[in-house]
Order: C-alpha cells, then structure tokens, then sequence
C-alpha cells in the first residue's frame, strides 16, 4: 500500500539513520491528502484514515520512547468569510447596502457556513477522531486547541476559487443556501473588504503531542 513516511532503510540511505527520536509535521493533511488522492484516484478516502496511516508509518521508525507532533487545522477549525464579513459590516453598510439587509445576509451565511463546516459524514476530523486515530495506531494522544491569527491579503484568485460552484464545494453549498442573488452579493462583498487590502484572518488549530 501507498506509503507516507520512508522506511527504515530509505530514511537510512536519506537521513543517515533508520530511527528517529521525535517526526514533527504541520498540516500534513492539507499536502499528503491531496497527493495521495490524486496518486490513487480515491476522492472518497478520509482525513481520519489518512491520519491513521501517517501514524502507523512514523511508528515504524521512531524508538521505543519516541514521538509525533502534529499542527492541524480542520476545515471546521478554519476561518469562516461571515466573521470576515461581519467583522467590517460598517462598511459593507456604507457602500449602499443598508445595515440591516447587509447584517441579515451574513446572518444567514454565518448559519450556512455552521451547518456545511460540520456536517455529519461520518469521517471527519475533528478532536476525538484524532485522539482515536492515533490512539488506534499505537500511540498516547496529547491534544490541545490553539488559536491562531495573521494578516493575510486575500487575492481575486482565492475569491474565484472560493465562490466556482462547480469545483467549490463551500461555493456550491453557499449558492443554493442563501440563492444566487445574495451569493452574488457575498463575493461582490468580499471582493470589496480584499480591495481595501489585508484582512484579520483567524483560524484555530490541533497541537497533538503523540508518544509510542
């Protein structure tokens, strides 16, 4: 099967060493995942199932006492465009929209967004779904939720990306959520806040500490 992490003997003839003492990774789902579904054709394979497997191949190579660090930020932990949104609601108002249309617009984005980032599919990756997996590939979970923010330029790029109803899941679970005029006037919205120049992006992530 798809390996993730070198064996001993390639980690070896790439590092000089076949164990390791500690494997760190920052958000190697957001990589490993998209690599290995396309690698496989598999579009339907888990974050859970891969986390697993990651896990299960660092355990081959690390000593007795050794561990795995993991930075990780679900979709769900991520940032939502209605805090954005609301967050310059003052002025979104002055650009011609009244406030309290603009406000009910967002409203009804910020509930669409709540019920599409957590979504029941039976493999999602969240707190106890990783303490689990891990839990299951030999190791002592350690979690704890940080929060994290930066300034971050949002490109007409990332909105187009973002709002293609065809290739964007959240764009098309957005459209049919709030209908195509009040979509349309989200990413005209959006467009408006990047135009201004960098936006507070806040998001929150997983540290997990694992020990064999």
């Amino acid at each position: 099967s798809e390996r993730f992490i070198p064996t001993g003997g390639e980690a070896e003839q790439f590092f000089g060493t076949g164990v390791f003492d500690c494997i760190m990774f920052r958000e190697p789902l957001r990589y490993i995942s998209k690599n290995y579904i396309q690698k496989n054709n598999t579009p339907d394979v888990s974050s859970v199932d891969i986390l697993k497997k990651i896990a299960a191949d660092c355990k081959n190579i690390l000593a007795a006492d050794g561990r795995c660090l993991f930075l990780i930020t679900p979709p769900k932990m991520g940032e939502r465009i209605s805090r954005i949104l609301f967050a310059n609601i003052d002025f979104l108002s002055g650009s011609g929209l009244p406030s309290a249309a603009a406000c009910g617009i967002v409203d009804t984005l910020r509930t669409a967004e709540d019920a599409f980032f957590t979504a029941d599919t039976g493999a999602l990756l969240n707190e106890e779904s990783a303490a689990a997996a891990l839990r299951e590939a030999g190791f002592i979970p350690d979690l704890r939720i940080i929060a994290q923010q930066e300034q971050r330029l949002i490109t007409g790029k990332d909105i187009e990306r973002w709002f293609d109803t065809h290739s964007s899941s959240w764009g098309a679970y957005m459209e049919q959520a709030l209908g195509t005029d009040d979509f349309a006037w989200v990413h005209k919205a959006l467009c408006a806040i990047a135009g201004q120049g960098p936006v507070v992006w806040q998001w929150k992530s997983m540290l997990v500490h694992a020990v064999t």
